[in-house]
């Protein structure tokens, strides 16, 4: 499998990690958060029941709703992953009860060095 490096996500373990979003559409506009939620899902496979996820993270609340801006905070608790392959990772935005994925990604958990 070849990974598009722009793709993955390196995180020490253990640790904060912030990840912005901005949704534009293909001619460079905003695309609206309002009324919607943002959910990261990231488990060994794609094809995994969503119940067995690594991280589940569902974000309501966003910087900048209408401007298509919010943040995915992954915490500690998040991060703490002992598991040293590549995880896949799949971002949707929710509207009611239909998901949209906007992004698929990997990532993968190194031990922090002090």
């Amino acid at each position: 499998m070849t990974i598009d490096q722009s793709k993955l996500f390196t995180i020490p373990r253990g640790d904060v990690f912030p990840i912005y979003v901005y949704l534009r559409d293909a001619n460079d506009a905003p695309i609206t958060l309002v009324g919607k939620s943002i959910i990261l899902i990231v488990k060994k496979k794609l094809n995994d029941p969503d119940e067995t996820a690594t991280i589940l993270k569902t974000v309501s609340s966003h910087t900048n709703a209408a401007l298509g801006q919010s943040l995915i905070n992954l915490t500690p608790t998040d991060t703490e992953v002992t598991d040293s392959g590549l995880f896949q990772a799949e971002f949707q935005v929710v509207a009611g009860t239909d998901p949209t994925t906007f992004e698929r990604a990997f990532f993968q958990f190194k031990q922090d060095v002090v």
